[in-house]
């Protein structure tokens, strides 16, 4: 391995993960950077050499999150066939993961004010990239405020992702929606 190549730290790697975990169980409020390092397995001293204090590791949590949930709405895009497809994949893959990981938590309405509020950056990178694709696609179908479509389908699949009381319940609620808002914004819609 040459010297310009660096390993990924498996210290902070175990770190986010605890703090994950613990921000699930106890809240942002509820978890203490001693908490995050005993079930990290490693001393405080450690976990406060890559992060300066609980708020950063907030951050950097929710960024590893975040890069997750990219992950698996690029892949959910990538299987689509065509832009209305992969407008549903992406929704859908995003409220599914969000799903996955809050709905256990008894404090996932306090990420989802996070989210809501702007109050972690990354959160914001995401919605606008997301708001970008989907705009973009909405475009390929034709139609004309794609942008305002994109931000009610968004906004959309947040409200069918927070309301949903399984998982499954999510995909087809999400299609549905999206074809009926893309069928009637489109401009050779028949009246």
């Amino acid at each position: 391995m040459s010297e310009s190549v660096k390993r990924p730290d498996w210290r902070r790697q175990r770190l986010l993960v605890a703090a994950r975990d613990a921000f699930l169980e106890s809240g942002f409020s509820g978890t203490t950077m001693e908490a995050v390092a005993r079930r990290a397995q490693v001393s405080k001293v450690t976990l406060y050499k890559h992060f300066a204090d609980k708020q950063a590791l907030f951050e950097a949590t929710v960024e590893q999150v975040i890069g997750d949930a990219r992950a698996e709405m690029d892949a959910a895009a990538a299987r689509a066939a065509n832009a209305q497809d992969k407008i549903g994949a992406v929704l859908t893959a995003k409220a599914e993961f969000f799903f996955r990981l809050l709905d256990p938590s008894p404090f996932a309405s306090e990420f989802h004010a996070v989210h809501a509020h702007g109050a972690v950056k990354a959160f914001a990178a995401m919605d606008t990239e997301l708001a970008a694709r989907v705009g973009a696609w909405l475009g390929e179908v034709g139609v004309a405020d794609a942008a305002g479509l994109s931000s009610l389908l968004k906004s959309c699949a947040a409200g069918i992702s927070q309301e949903a009381r399984q998982v499954g319940d999510i995909a087809p609620a999400i299609k549905t929606v999206v074809a009926a808002l893309i069928g009637a914004a489109r401009p050779d819609r028949k009246i």
